[in-house]
């Protein structure tokens, strides 16, 4: 079969690579499209992910796929169901390993609950692995891991109705906590970016208003839409240690600061010391992960009732081979997501 396989100091490759073995808890997936992620995809193509450290690899983590064979003792998979995040995965010592393997023509799905019924450790990603029950074309599904971390992320970072949140990005992370936040009754959504073009799909997405930090006065303007009160809710979208720092005077009393942006490898030699300057008021700083399995549910019934457009988010739908060009077009910023079509 062919994937994309990458070497962590910037090259990219479409390659023959050898098939893949299901063993009785897996089952094998035709795969049907896979996004490019435009913030840890590109960190691992160009070997700045800080967990991602063996190479070569086979990239993507953004899939979706159709199940064409399953194992003996698989229950939570049939043939013919669409799947997400099937990956092309080898074992341990083989020639490749998997930066999650998305880009391939074919991935594994592991049952989990088979396998913890019968004593048996699963891969932790396989958590992640859910049956897609509503009907939607695989090429939009792939949205939907994102808006599923999103939405599950706000949920622990307990954004509530009323409550007034800033979120650092207009990227297509930074656009689905928006979209997410309007949708959790936050009030305002303020976005911040550098492009007028994604601040207009921010507010295409339901941002009450937005700031262009090349323009404007970032905390001035907080504190005039929030009648000098501040926000209490600030999101980092993008993984940048210097937000944290800069966020402070934006908050209201009682604010909390997330963050959900991995910054590269880079930045870790750069974190700054956090300067709360003369702030004596309480505020919180969290990092966190999201509950992308657990809004797996809610977010098929948004999809039921019609509540989500994941449409909006694709610009680009290109063929494997031309894989370089979509991230040529992730990193002159002319998409906000590229998906590969194995159709």
């Amino acid at each position: 079969m062919k994937a994309a396989v990458v070497d962590g100091q910037g090259g990219i490759q479409v390659q023959v690579v050898p098939d893949l073995q299901i063993d009785a808890y897996q089952a094998l997936v035709k795969m049907k499209a896979c996004a490019i992620c435009n913030g840890t995809d590109s960190k691992i193509v160009a070997g700045k992910l800080p967990f991602v450290q063996e190479y070569p690899g086979i990239i993507g983590h953004e899939s979706v796929g159709e199940v064409i064979q399953v194992g003996e003792k698989v229950s939570k998979y049939k043939i013919g169901d669409l799947v997400f995040r099937p990956g092309a995965f080898y074992p341990e010592g083989a020639e490749l390993t998997s930066c999650w393997g998305g880009f391939a023509e074919y991935g594994i799905v592991s049952d989990r609950e088979s396998m913890q019924s019968a004593g048996l450790a699963t891969p932790g990603f396989a958590v992640m692995q859910q049956v897609i029950t509503q009907p939607i074309d695989p090429v939009n599904a792939t949205i939907l891991i994102t808006y599923k971390e999103a939405l599950s992320w706000l949920q622990i970072f307990k954004a509530s109705p009323g409550e007034s949140v800033l979120i650092w990005g207009s990227g297509p992370v930074g656009l689905s906590f928006t979209y997410f936040a309007k949708l959790l009754g936050c009030f305002p959504v303020i976005v911040c970016g550098r492009r007028d073009s994604s601040l207009q799909d921010a507010l295409a997405m339901g941002a009450d208003h937005v700031i262009n930090t090349t323009k404007e006065d970032v905390l001035k303007t907080v504190r005039s839409l929030t009648n000098q009160q501040g926000v209490q809710k600030i999101v980092d979208a993008v993984g940048d240690f210097e937000l944290v720092s800069q966020s402070i005077p934006m908050l209201a009393p009682g604010g909390d600061i997330g963050i959900y942006g991995i910054a590269s490898g880079d930045d870790e030699a750069k974190k700054p010391v956090i300067d709360p300057g003369m702030r004596y008021v309480p505020w919180g700083l969290k990092v966190m992960g999201p509950d992308e399995a657990g809004a797996h549910q809610q977010m098929m019934d948004f999809i039921r009732l019609g509540l989500v457009n994941p449409g909006f988010m694709v610009d680009e739908v290109i063929d494997l081979k031309d894989i370089s060009h979509g991230f040529s077009l992730v990193r002159q910023r002319k998409a906000k997501k590229v998906v590969v079509s194995f159709d």
